[in-house]
């Protein structure tokens, strides 16, 4: 699974000098993966792993600092949360202009 995740961190490295970070980000479905399901939920969770990681790491290198705050920051590494990722990716403000969801159901 950590192809995914790498493929992911290359197209947002690309993306960045490219085109000021936009992706679109599409999952298709569909596959008769029988008894490996767990294997694509792995590859998905991977991929979206690798985008929020981006979003979360940009969104704190915008983020005010104090001296405090950079002490606190060399002293304690906090680990990525894995758990509730999706959950924080979807809290983002979507109201910018940049973002478009497409849904198929209302298509």
């Amino acid at each position: 699974m950590a192809d995914y995740a790498w493929a992911t961190k290359e197209v947002l490295k690309i993306a960045e000098r490219h085109c000021q970070g936009r992706v679109v980000s599409v999952l298709e479905g569909g596959y008769d993966v029988r008894d490996e399901t767990n294997s694509l939920a792995k590859s998905i969770e991977s991929h979206i792993d690798a985008i929020v990681e981006g979003v979360l790491e940009s969104a704190a290198a915008k983020a005010p600092t104090t001296t405090a705050d950079q002490q606190v920051k060399t002293e304690v590494k906090v680990e990525p949360k894995v758990e509730g990722r999706l959950a924080q990716l979807l809290s983002q403000n979507l109201n910018d202009a940049s973002v478009v969801i497409v849904d198929q159901a209302m298509a």
